[in-house]
């Protein structure tokens, strides 16, 4: 989407007319809409490459978790000990 944008700001800022705006906004919304439909979104597909990548690193083989209240010092050791980097958060 930000391509888009970005395209009809460019586009409008070399015709020097803003009266051309909603019709380049029209053009640009409609030529996207049919891109989508047949072809899969730029950002899907570096989405879909980056999890491939993700899925070929390795995995741990032991889930580690923390409980919701503890203190520093052990999570600092709990953290030293694992080599996985992925902690979500809640």
């Amino acid at each position: 989407m930000r391509v888009t944008v970005s395209l009809c700001a460019l586009m409008v800022e070399i015709s020097n007319n803003l009266k051309f705006l909603p019709l380049i906004m029209l053009v640009l919304l409609i030529s996207k809409a049919v891109g989508d439909t047949f072809n899969d979104v730029l950002y899907e597909e570096q989405a879909r490459s980056m999890l491939y990548a993700a899925i070929k690193t390795e995995i741990p083989s032991s889930v580690v978790s923390l409980p919701l209240v503890i203190k520093v010092s052990d999570a600092v050791s709990i953290l030293k000990c694992n080599r996985h980097n992925g902690f979500p958060v809640r």
